[in-house]
């Protein structure tokens, strides 16, 4: 699950960024089961432990670098 403001959608479907080692970014296409109170349950395109952007995903581009925050406890699930 991953909050379902990091999921967007784009001409070939759904998208979410995520950050590689080097800490650049890359469009990964990700299949989505339900949404529901703002979780998006990917079931296709994530593995479990990778980092994603969560936030300011609007600017991004395949390969820009970007500086990853320390995550954020949030409740277990």
């Amino acid at each position: 699950t991953v909050p379902a403001q990091t999921v967007q959608a784009g001409p070939d479907g759904q998208y979410a960024y995520v950050i590689k080692p080097d800490d650049t970014v890359e469009r990964r296409i990700v299949e989505v089961a339900a949404v529901q109170d703002g979780i998006a349950v990917v079931t296709k395109g994530l593995s479990p432990g990778e980092r994603i952007v969560v936030k300011g995903q609007y600017r991004l581009v395949n390969g820009a670098r970007v500086e990853p925050a320390a995550p954020r406890s949030g409740p277990a699930g």
